[in-house]
């Protein structure tokens, strides 16, 4: 005979493996979340693009940073050409490449 202490654990290990294959049904497919990601830095990267900083380099000189926005006309193409189609065609053993 199973003691009081043995169900309830058994139950909390039973609702919490419940909670996680409850939760992991509303996670969408990981090319989905890429997406966001993608669409989430174009939108940052638009709303930052021009601003500038400075760092400091090994030898102690400063070196000045600029934000691209990703959503010029120029940057996207280059992000069409080189980070999506090279990068693409890259990979060995695709079905486009």
């Amino acid at each position: 005979m199973t003691s009081q202490p043995d169900k309830q654990d058994a139950a909390r290990e039973k609702g919490f493996i419940a909670f996680v294959e409850r939760s992991g049904r509303f996670i969408p497919d990981p090319v989905i979340i890429f997406i966001f990601f993608l669409a989430g830095a174009l939108v940052i990267s638009a709303l930052l693009g021009g601003l500038t900083f400075t760092t400091y380099g090994g030898d102690g000189e400063p070196v000045v940073h600029s934000i691209n926005n990703m959503l010029a006309t120029e940057n996207i193409r280059w992000l069409f050409d080189n980070a999506l189609l090279a990068n693409w065609l890259g990979f060995g053993g695709a079905f486009a490449g």
